[in-house]
């Protein structure tokens, strides 16, 4: 092998680096600006993400909370309810009384008239 052999052996090997480099060069440049539009999506995309739970955050707290009205207006109409059941209750019992009086004062009656003929 002469000098000259070595010297273009040298140059193909010198030429296919600096392509592969080169190649390497551009892919790497490639490749990082796909990850930097990888990146600038999943940014994106975690933004909107985020919005739409807090979104779903408020519209969840305001439903609970317009639950917990709900049932605390439900609540007071039911302690409501029961003092006017209450109420009713006591007047069924004096009305039954009254009833139960008069039943006896009619049976005193009839038997007084009874005994007096």
């Amino acid at each position: 092998m002469s000098l000259d052999d070595s010297c273009i052996d040298l140059k193909l090997i010198y030429n296919d680096l600096k392509v592969s480099m080169d190649f390497s060069k551009d892919h790497i440049l490639n490749h990082s600006k796909c990850l930097g539009f990888l990146h600038l999506h999943i940014v994106q995309y975690l933004k909107k993400a985020l919005k739409r739970a807090e979104a779903s955050l408020r519209e969840n707290e305001n439903e609970s909370n317009r639950l917990k009205a709900k049932l605390g207006n439900s609540e007071h109409a039911m302690e409501d309810y029961k003092i006017e059941l209450s109420k009713h209750k006591l007047e069924i019992e004096r009305l039954r009384q009254e009833l139960l009086n008069s039943k006896l004062d009619k049976d005193a009656e009839y038997n007084k008239s009874i005994y007096f003929y």
